[in-house]
């Protein structure tokens, strides 16, 4: 996490395909599952996370954490890998203007004409509360059952309306999708986005997911992968 002008490489051999995964802290709360599965199937896996730096081009380079030249190694990175997997999400908590999302479409439309394989993470719901510190709550006053952290899933649905709009107008033979609403809302409570349940936490805060949340997403990457 964090790399961003040399990036870590794990399990890289002669033969081994390679997937990236590109995005934020988000992206970086499940990378460590990742690593660990793709390693077993016998796969280079390329972490590039850096906090608030999802694959949208940037312009402003004051900012240490995401600048054009960390948007630029990670392209460098990409084009060494030809026809790579690449795992992409966008944080729909961003004010995102809609050419920063236009030329996200060209870009990874590039990619597919170029015969990578690019998996779109739709976006992950976020929590209006830290999910462990109410969690923690309930557990110093010894209260049963343990309350559900959670947000109506019509106003997910609303707030991430603009990225996933934008994501079922994409298709291509070598494009493929991940649905996290459809792990973490309508399935514990209905009409809701959870962030626990009453054995698991889900997320370790209220937008990066637990390990038992980077599992669940795991678990469908790693069937398309």
């Amino acid at each position: 996490f964090q790399r961003k002008t040399f990036f870590c490489s794990f399990n890289e051999k002669k033969n081994n395909p390679t997937v990236f995964l590109v995005g934020d802290s988000i992206m970086a709360s499940i990378q460590e599952e990742m690593k660990i599965k793709l390693i077993n199937k016998n796969l280079n896996f390329i972490p590039m996370t850096n906090g608030g730096c999802d694959f949208i081009r940037v312009k402003n380079n004051n900012d240490a954490m995401c600048n054009e030249k960390i948007v630029k190694n990670r392209i460098k990175k990409i084009k060494d890998k030809k026809e790579s997997t690449i795992i992409l999400h966008i944080n729909y908590k961003k004010n995102l203007k809609d050419k920063s999302l236009i030329g996200f479409s060209k870009v990874v439309n590039e990619y597919l004409n170029q015969n990578y394989q690019v998996v779109l993470i739709y976006p992950i719901p976020q929590m209006k509360k830290d999910v462990s510190i109410e969690v923690e709550k309930n557990l110093k006053n010894d209260e049963h059952p343990i309350k559900i952290v959670n947000i109506d899933f019509t106003e997910y649905l609303k707030q991430s309306k603009k990225i996933s709009d934008l994501f079922d107008t994409m298709n291509h033979s070598n494009l493929y999708k991940i649905y996290p609403h459809k792990i973490f809302c309508n399935t514990y409570l209905k009409n809701k986005c959870i962030g626990n349940t009453q054995d698991y936490l889900y997320f370790i805060d209220s937008s990066h997911l637990s390990k038992k949340g980077s599992e669940l997403i795991n678990m469908d990457l790693i069937k398309i992968i």
